[in-house]
């Protein structure tokens, strides 16, 4: 249910991070005070998906939730359905989603609030630069459905966005991530699944200039890894269906 006082949702999802929780979760609290300088309206919303011992331990240790804020345990086991627990109890307008092992840019609100007041709430935002650091590194820059290079068919094969995304509330209520834990083996990506089908309905995807998004990758326990490891595919999508060359570029 979305309050008139609280303007942004900052969804963050955990489940065996252990003590980088916390350094996660304060990351999101820093995203929250630069807001605030500039009068926007935060909450936080941790959702613990079987976390670990560890884990909510380093949630507690943080000591950066308000009283507005909530710390949710679930038992899902699945990142979409955990993500789409945090939606359920939300009060914001606009909602931005990360896991426990994103660090994003201080400004990552206040440039896509801004971002988001250009181009209108029925679109989706993500950070332009996305750098990787742990077991692998590496830098690059997303670039949006509306970019001249951008090709649509690169969703055959491949995701063109990384997992943390800015939307309004009402986008996030018509389309949930999808529950890949509960189809048969061999299905998974919920995000890149998220991104055909907001596409299909007429969201563009947006990059917001001079954001940053720093991604941990684990040595082990990755998701995605997991993923590839199956060679999974992403389940049935209407991007696909019966025309995909349209797509919203506006």
């Amino acid at each position: 249910m979305n309050s008139a006082s609280t303007q942004v949702s900052l969804i963050v999802t955990f489940h065996g991070e252990g003590k980088i929780a916390s350094k996660s979760l304060m990351g999101i609290a820093r995203c929250r005070q630069h807001a605030r300088r500039s009068g926007v309206r935060c909450e936080i919303i941790a959702v613990a998906d079987r976390a670990d011992r560890a884990t909510l331990s380093s949630l507690e240790e943080a000591d950066v939730l308000e009283d507005s804020d909530q710390l949710i345990e679930v038992s899902v086991g699945d990142v979409g359905l955990a993500r789409n627990a945090g939606v359920s109890m939300s009060r914001g307008e606009w909602i931005s989603i990360s896991d426990g092992d994103d660090y994003l840019g201080a400004d990552w609100i206040t440039r896509t609030l801004a971002k988001a007041a250009e181009k209108g709430r029925n679109h989706v935002f993500h950070p332009e630069w996305v750098a990787y650091f742990g077991q692998q590194q590496a830098i690059w820059r997303q670039i949006g459905s509306d970019h001249p290079d951008f090709d649509p068919g690169i969703l055959l094969v491949a995701n063109p966005w990384n997992a943390c995304s800015f939307a309004h509330a009402t986008i996030r209520d018509k389309h949930p991530y999808i529950g890949t834990s509960r189809l048969p083996e061999g299905f998974g990506f919920e995000d890149w699944h998220w991104h055909c089908q907001t596409l299909s309905k007429g969201c563009a995807h947006f990059t917001v200039d001079d954001t940053l998004h720093l991604v941990r990758i684990k040595s082990e326990g990755s998701l995605n890894e997991s993923h590839r490891r199956r060679s999974a595919i992403i389940p049935r999508t209407d991007f696909f269906l019966p025309r995909p060359d349209r797509i919203a570029n506006d």
